[in-house]
């Protein structure tokens, strides 16, 4: 079980070693929301990982359809792209996603989640949903998600959540920790700070060790790090821009790379 919290824009700024040093070793950074990267994503990033702390990310869905959450994960990836990223990656859905119409069926916004799950899935990230015990019994078809990571938000409770029989979440946000005004206004569920980030702030629980499983999966960072029958064509797709970090940062697993040099291939072959 590791502690961690979940930070977007909002978060102007946080003490990354402090935050590690107060015992919690994960942040999940929204990346974005709707077509839009977060403004701050690369800056909590880049900190998060000079401090040693691992990272998860989420996106803010605005999708109507299945179509707009594959587009929305394809942005999700694009901004991914070429970090080192440990946790799941998220898909949230909340009430303001509706921006005022209805909120769709449960078996449209299922087919949503995991139509954006699916597409994270494949560029070699972990996928997960975000969502409460009411979403999860009222607004999805909880037994579909079984094939995706649940990143469950229920705050003040004293044990691990469940909801809709699904007895189980990976991660479970627990509370909002703040000020004593921020808990009689309403910003938080708890009082008290988290170390490292000023204001109010979610918090969370892991139940899976991700981090010991990323470790156990082996992972290219460098050009220099593949084996000699991958570089060239992982080199050129790095020189045409089709893959970035080639100095370091690629994170590439070899099913990635085996999947993107049969695409390279089948393109020259069409070309």
């Amino acid at each position: 079980m590791t502690l961690g919290a979940d930070i977007s824009a909002w978060q102007e700024r946080v003490d990354f070693e402090r935050f590690r040093q107060g015992g919690r070793s994960f942040v999940m950074i929204r990346a974005g929301a709707g077509n839009k990267p977060d403004s701050r994503f690369a800056e909590h990033y880049d900190a998060a990982i000079a401090a040693g702390v691992d990272v998860g990310a989420y996106w803010f869905s605005y999708a109507a359809d299945t179509q707009a959450a594959q587009q929305e994960a394809g942005r999700c990836i694009e901004v991914l792209s070429g970090r080192r990223i440990v946790y799941p990656v998220a898909f949230d859905y909340e009430a303001a996603s509706a921006e005022g119409g209805p909120l769709p069926s449960r078996k449209a916004l299922t087919d949503m989640a995991l139509a954006f799950c699916r597409e994270i899935r494949a560029a070699g990230f972990i996928p997960a949903v975000y969502t409460n015990p009411d979403y999860l019994a009222n607004r999805y078809e909880a037994e579909r998600l079984s094939e995706v990571d649940l990143w469950l938000a229920a705050w003040g409770r004293s044990d691990p959540p469940t909801a809709d029989n699904s007895g189980r979440c990976d991660i479970w946000q627990y509370a909002v920790v703040g000020s004593r005004s921020d808990v009689e206004a309403g910003r938080a569920s708890a009082s008290g700070e988290v170390a490292g980030i000023e204001g109010a702030a979610d918090v969370d629980i892991s139940y899976r060790d991700y981090a010991a499983e990323y470790a156990a999966r082996e992972r290219w960072n460098r050009i220099e790090d593949l084996p000699k029958y991958y570089r060239d064509e992982i080199a050129e797709l790095v020189r045409v821009g089709a893959l970035k970090g080639g100095s370091g940062g690629l994170d590439l697993s070899e099913d990635m790379v085996r999947c993107m040099i049969v695409a390279k291939r089948y393109t020259d072959i069409k070309g």
